[in-house]
């Protein structure tokens, strides 16, 4: 199984998915990044040995910018080069961390979960794993 890790624009944004590849290294044979060109998540990321796909991305400038008028063309070619890169891995999962509100939703043949749940889901399977391996102590 194959499994695709996206996050970027902040350290707090990467070092989840750093936290999660001792496990992931165990259960996938395949462990791919797909973040910015130039942010801190492709530095954080190369050091752990797993490979990087670079795709345009962008920020709103909160003031006005002429830049921003150039957020719409950047977000398209973003979306086009994740596809491409997707298309190429076709991973089983994808995971994203991000710090904006996300519904669950099933696209593209991916079902996506917002970060809470995904954590209380993480802490359910610890707490019986922790309680099944007591009982057998």
């Amino acid at each position: 199984m194959n499994i695709v890790l996206t996050g970027g624009g902040s350290a707090g944004h990467v070092t989840p998915n750093i936290a999660l590849l001792p496990y992931l290294k165990k259960q996938f044979k395949t462990i791919s990044y797909i973040g910015s060109k130039d942010g801190i998540e492709k530095q954080l990321i190369e050091k752990q040995k797993i490979s990087y796909y670079s795709i345009t991305t962008c920020k709103l400038v909160r003031s006005f910018n002429l830049k921003n008028f150039l957020l719409p063309l950047k977000l398209l070619k973003g979306i086009v080069e994740a596809k491409k890169i997707l298309k190429k891995l076709k991973p089983n999962i994808i995971f994203s961390k991000g710090g904006f509100v996300w519904e669950n939703s099933f696209s593209g043949g991916y079902w996506t979960y917002d970060i809470k749940e995904f954590t209380r889901g993480l802490k359910e399977c610890f707490a019986a794993l922790k309680k099944d391996v007591e009982e057998k102590s």
